[in-house]
C-alpha cells in the first residue's frame, strides 16, 4: 500500500447577514447605485458598519472595487444574491489517497494509514 497526503480546499457558503442583504439590495436595485456613505444615511448607520461590510464582501468578490466607494455586484456576487448566501472564506484540509498494488482505484482517507497496514504485504523481491 501506498499513500500520499492531498491538501483540498473546502469552499462552502452562509446565508447572507441582513446587513449583507441590505448591501447588495442596494447594488442590484436602486439606479444609480448609492455609495456606502449614502447607504448608511439612508439606514441610519454609521458609515463605519456599511465600510467594513462592504470591505468584507470586496475580499470575497462579490462587490467591484468602485471609485468613490459606489456599491456594484460582481456576476459572482449576483449569484449569491440570488441564492441569498455569500462566500466563507475557504477551509484547507490535507486527506491522504491510499493506493494498493496492481488496484488503479486509489480511495481517500481522512486520517493517514498507520506503518503496520502498508507492510503487511511480502516482499515479492523473495521470489524473483
Amino acid at each position: 500500500m501506498y499513500q500520499t497526503s492531498v491538501k483540498i480546499e473546502i469552499a462552502k457558503s452562509r446565508q447572507l447577514n441582513i446587513l449583507e442583504d441590505f448591501i447588495f439590495h442596494a447594488g442590484v436595485e436602486l439606479n444609480p447605485p448609492p455609495t456606502e456613505d449614502e447607504l448608511a444615511t439612508v439606514l441610519g448607520l454609521y458609515p463605519i458598519f456599511i465600510k467594513n461590510t462592504t470591505a468584507t464582501l470586496r475580499n470575497l468578490h462579490t462587490l467591484e472595487t468602485e471609485r468613490e466607494s459606489i456599491i456594484k455586484l460582481t456576476p459572482i456576487g449576483q449569484e449569491f444574491y440570488s441564492d441569498r448566501s455569500v462566500p466563507e472564506s475557504p477551509e484547507i484540509k490535507t486527506i491522504y489517497a491510499v493506493s494498493q498494488p496492481f488496484n488503479n482505484n486509489p480511495s481517500f482517507k481522512s486520517s493517514p494509514i498507520k506503518n503496520e497496514e502498508i507492510d503487511h504485504l511480502p516482499n515479492l523481491e523473495d521470489y524473483i
